[in-house]
């Protein structure tokens, strides 16, 4: 959804109170049902590196200087977390949709935020790789859990030992413990400044093979609506029209009657005074009334002049 705001849209001349974007995402054909997706970063392992060199590099010089509760603590600060990463390591990063029941005709998704509306077009199984998809990480061993739990134990027991031995040590072997400490400190937090947000979705849009997105821009909720419903066609149009606009007075009930007819009967949304004036309405609902007209009439105009991109 994030990648669909961020995206620049065709502005619609409409009526501005609360602008809102239609985006329309073309999926390509449905995905594996479980994939292991990767995101390339070519200098990680050379930023992982520096802390291994660091702490090998610290654990040595407090060795030579014969500083042994200094080497011992940075020794098994190098080995648990090392383990650690290699046990987390183990598992399978997976990207799991599940699969349309047989015969699943073309369905069209439908995503709402504050943003607006996103439209998802293809078949029933690209379409539930965005909307029901998951990340997961899988673990084949059945002692994953176990091994993770120790891997916790000791990673505790390592930081109450380093509470109760660096201290014993000499000024140069804290030095050294605390040079080793920083530089992992600040890897981790290199490690931390990433927007996992943002690189899921960088992962989601590599496993949907990059997505065609068109995004419109409306200026009104009324407009927005119309222009959905325009865009998807729908045989029965009541439901998503509550659903978009679920107000229900008098004058939005003669408004929607009023869409969804001309809608069915795949009538230009073209609007006169006939239909307002001619009703027993007070003269603010007439004028509201032709507000909401004009809005339809204006996203109607729209699509039509976008109909080839759409």
């Amino acid at each position: 959804m994030m990648e669909c705001a961020e995206s620049r849209g065709e502005v619609i001349k409409t009526r501005q109170t609360q602008p809102l974007g239609v985006a329309i995402v073309d999926l390509p054909l449905a995905s594996e049902l479980n994939e292991s997706p990767t995101l390339s970063q070519p200098l990680a392992p050379y930023y992982a590196s520096a802390p291994i060199l660091t702490s090998l590099g610290t654990c040595a010089a407090a060795g030579w200087y014969q500083d042994w509760f200094s080497f011992f603590m940075i020794l098994l600060g190098t080995v648990v977390s090392g383990v650690s990463c290699l046990v987390i390591g183990s598992g399978e990063f997976l990207f799991t949709h599940p699969e349309p029941a047989i015969g699943s005709p073309p369905g069209d998704g439908i995503l709402s935020s504050e943003e607006g509306i996103i439209l998802l077009r293809r078949e029933e199984g690209a379409v539930n790789a965005v909307t029901r998809g998951r990340f997961s990480l899988l673990f084949k061993s059945r002692d994953a859990s176990r091994n993770i739990r120790l891997c916790s134990i000791f990673l505790v027991m390592q930081s109450i030992a380093q509470l109760i031995l660096i201290p014993q040590s000499s000024l140069f072997g804290q030095l050294m413990f605390v040079a080793s400490l920083a530089v992992s400190w600040a890897y981790n937090l290199w490690l931390g400044s990433f927007d996992n947000k943002k690189v899921q979705r960088e992962i989601l849009l590599k496993v949907l093979s990059k997505p065609k997105i068109t995004k419109f821009v409306l200026g009104t909720r009324t407009s927005t609506a119309v222009f959905t419903l325009l865009v998807l066609n729908l045989t029965n149009p009541e439901h998503l029209m509550d659903v978009l606009l679920p107000s229900n007075t008098r004058v939005w009930n003669k408004w929607k009657a009023t869409i969804i007819n001309k809608l069915k009967n795949h009538c230009e949304l073209e609007f006169d005074s006939s239909n307002w004036d001619g009703t027993t309405f007070s003269d603010s609902e007439k004028s509201l009334l032709k507000t909401f007209f004009k809005d339809a009439q204006e996203a109607y105009e729209g699509f039509k002049l976008y109909d080839g991109e759409i």
